[in-house]
């Protein structure tokens, strides 16, 4: 927090740091006391509280078993006491399981949150993804980068440093539409693959294969079944939008074909 504040100049926000282990398993005592604290801390500081973190799950998660239901369970209802007492949003934060695709323990949570995120990471940069929404879309959210700041020196007037999180040099808007155009851009390529057809008419350029944009965007659709239908139209028509403005994808009516990186057709209609 010290080099949170000294990076970014943040000094004002009301925050409460608790350390130490609860226990939201054995029964809803600790997340009744953690409540009345919170309770106390907000008369103090004259706000209310509007976000909990609790940081990690298994550091609250008490003698329960994260892989037996039974105990999961139980904590998701400590966590919904919080939350009735509190009346304050609930981020959990968890580690994957080993194979780094879902929080490990039993899958009773995935079912009890309304968004879940997941961080990666390569080559030092780090991603943030929604990859689940009861309301709301999925897929990239930003990525960012761990700077060290010094926050104190030693007796021998060595560093002491602690990491911030800085934005990544793509805005999360601007990441999210590039990655989604390449999706897009690969099912047209697909698309015209399997069922190109030579078009007619002046307006086309010379040996290239169209299909109609509805072709388009149904191949695009069943490359992510599991997402809302509403949440893939707006991510489709963004990128359709910036993948014809940039000559990337030419149209003319109802027909579309991928272009080169020239803004041209290859001369045999298909991609090189």
């Amino acid at each position: 927090m010290l080099a949170l504040r000294k990076h970014y100049g943040v000094y004002d926000v009301p925050l409460v740091v608790i350390s130490g282990r609860l226990d939201m398993t054995s029964s809803l005592a600790d997340a009744k006391a953690l409540a009345d604290v919170i309770a106390k801390a907000s008369k103090e500081c004259g706000q209310r509280c509007v976000w909990i973190v609790l940081d990690t799950l298994t550091r609250v998660f008490g003698p329960g078993d994260q892989n037996a239901s039974k105990d999961m369970s139980k904590f998701i209802a400590a966590c919904d006491e919080l939350i009735t007492l509190t009346g304050a949003h609930l981020t959990v934060v968890h580690h994957t399981a080993w194979s780094g695709e879902r929080g490990k323990g039993a899958i009773d949570l995935d079912g009890a949150v309304d968004a879940s995120f997941l961080v990666s990471k390569n080559a030092g940069t780090y991603t943030l993804k929604c990859d689940g929404a009861n309301d709301g879309e999925e897929g990239t959210i930003a990525t960012f980068t761990m700077q060290s700041v010094e926050i104190a020196r030693d007796e021998d007037g060595e560093p002491t440093t602690a990491p911030v999180v800085v934005a990544g040099e793509s805005g999360a808007t601007k990441l999210a539409k590039g990655h989604e155009a390449q999706n897009v851009l690969a099912t047209l390529q697909r698309a015209i693959s399997d069922d190109g057809v030579e078009p007619d008419g002046a307006s086309f350029p010379d040996n290239i294969l169209v299909v109609t944009e509805k072709q388009w965007r149904q191949a695009y659709y069943e490359t992510q079944p599991s997402v809302a239908q509403e949440t893939l139209k707006k991510r489709f028509m963004r990128a359709k939008k910036s993948l014809i403005e940039k000559g990337t994808v030419g149209s003319v009516g109802m027909w579309v074909w991928p272009n080169d990186e020239n803004g041209t057709c290859p001369g045999t209609g298909t991609i090189q």
